[in-house]
């Protein structure tokens, strides 16, 4: 995607697909076949605006929605809903990624609302436009579910 940003040390599995403003953190994990070693693959997608930190790993197949967050060491495994954190090795959802904040700042997450300045100013329109996508998809997923 445009204006990836990713860390070192990481492994894209073949086939993986990643879309724009993506940040992949050191360490990060992206893989594709489901029966290691085999010549089977499933690749995996991760959509626009998510985060995937330091240390975590995606399994075959996952599909890591937009504006979501993988936690540090977290595992995710199938479909992961937009705007939603995953933590832990069993990939649980700690629920919508608005209540992600960094406790000296007091800045909260998601981090186009924030640092959105870090992008040349071509990028900021499309920025602020996903970005409203994202949050109107993540409230409705969680009025959805009640």
């Amino acid at each position: 995607g445009d204006f990836v940003r990713m860390h070192c040390y990481g492994h894209v599995g073949r086939g993986a697909k990643i879309g724009d403003f993506v940040w992949l953190f050191s360490l990060t994990t992206l893989m594709n076949d489901p029966l290691p070693p085999s010549h089977l693959a499933d690749p995996v997608t991760i959509c626009d605006m998510a985060t995937v930190c330091v240390n975590a790993q995606l399994m075959p197949g996952a599909v890591v929605g937009r504006g979501s967050m993988i936690a540090s060491g977290a595992v995710a495994r199938g479909i992961v809903p937009p705007g939603v954190v995953v933590t832990g090795a069993e990939g649980e959802i700690a629920g919508p990624i608005r209540f992600v904040m960094h406790m000296e700042s007091r800045t909260r997450h998601p981090w186009y609302r924030h640092f959105a300045d870090a992008y040349p100013e071509r990028a900021r329109d499309r920025i602020a436009a996903l970005g409203a996508e994202i949050d109107r998809e993540a409230a409705e997923a969680a009025a959805a579910a009640g």
